[in-house]
């Protein structure tokens, strides 16, 4: 099983998120966040956790710029 992508963590991934290869905790977290943001209770500017992976994600508007 592939490594989490997220930066610093070396727990084996558990599952992908945006194709990404993430642990449980970090998916779930990442999950989390992005609900509040859809629910509009944070901004693009607050996603913390999604900005740590963005570079990864191929339709991200991060990953081009």
């Amino acid at each position: 099983m592939p490594g989490c992508k997220f930066p610093k963590c070396n727990h084996a991934a558990e599952g992908t998120w945006a194709l990404v290869d993430l642990c449980g905790e970090h998916r779930e977290a990442i999950s989390n966040e992005t609900n509040l943001y859809y629910r509009k209770k944070i901004n693009q500017h607050q996603r913390y956790l999604y900005h740590q992976i963005s570079w990864l994600i191929s339709w991200s508007r991060e990953a081009s710029e």
